[in-house]
């Protein structure tokens, strides 16, 4: 694994899915040991607040220097990192990891496990999500977190494609687009459609073609290592599509909310 690849803090405590290995080499050692001396911030959900909070690490799980911790990494030993929600200071999020010269880092325990962050992230979603797809993103993100990749993956597919779905219902609806695309968006790969849909769609989202190549040739053919590469991009794009109907819903209630308001001084 290149030093690159090798993840930070942050995603080890937020992203990174359970039970996978982390190997590094001689140039990714200190980002290992910027872990395990990890002092600062996590921005996750709290499951006793309810609601996002900062947790605060105020002391290292290790202080020992680069030569010392390289001693220590010979045989595997576990990391607890603990730390304190900045609202109630007795609510605790806590990550466990297993680290070992040979085996790399393995996050092996969290709490609060990425099921309950999830919850959270679908409250800001439940106008533009119906319930069988909130389930199904708890469900996706439940199973990434414990190392499972084409299982996570089909629940995610199932709500992209339902989303692709409702934009093109969207698109149907004008007619110089169904000019152009009509006749031909029912035969076309995932790629092609959301080409076609790029007027409907996050203009960010449309301008990477390589993630819906992955759906169009089926999960049969990626192996779990690339399901797990895939998941968090394939959330973010769901994200974006969930975002943008959010604000035009809130936008369409504004105008509406206005005009009902003009409405009443005329009368």
């Amino acid at each position: 694994m290149s030093d690159n690849d090798f993840p930070t803090p942050s995603e080890f405590f937020l992203s990174v899915a359970m039970y996978k290995p982390y190997k590094w080499n001689d140039a990714s050692l200190d980002k290992v040991l910027d872990l395990t001396k990890f002092t600062g911030s996590i921005d996750t959900y709290c499951v006793e607040c309810k609601d996002r909070s900062l947790f605060v690490v105020q002391y290292p799980h290790i202080s020992a220097v680069r030569e010392d911790f390289h001693t220590k990494i010979q045989k595997p030993f576990i990391c607890v990192i603990e730390a304190k929600c900045s609202r109630v200071k007795q609510h605790i999020a806590c990550y466990v990891f297993r680290i070992h010269q040979k085996d790399g880092v393995t996050k092996i325990g969290q709490y609060p496990s990425a099921a309950d962050a999830a919850k959270q992230e679908l409250k800001n979603y439940r106008k533009v999500l119906t319930d069988e797809h909130q389930k199904g993103y708890t469900k996706a993100l439940g199973l990434f977190s414990y190392g499972v990749g084409a299982g996570s993956i089909v629940y995610l597919r199932k709500i992209f494609e339902h989303l692709v779905e409702e934009t093109y219902q969207e698109a149907r609806k004008d007619e110089a687009w169904m000019s152009i695309h009509g006749e031909a968006y029912p035969t076309h790969k995932m790629a092609n459609k959301l080409a076609a849909l790029e007027n409907f769609l996050p203009s960010d989202l449309v301008q990477h073609p390589r993630l819906y190549g992955f759906l169009s040739q089926g999960l049969h053919g990626l192996s779990e290592e690339e399901c797990l590469k895939l998941f968090p991009m394939l959330r973010l794009a769901i994200e974006f599509i969930l975002s943008q109907k959010l604000e035009r819903l809130n936008a369409k209630q504004r105008r509406e909310e206005l005009e009902k308001l003009l409405n009443s001084t005329q009368t």
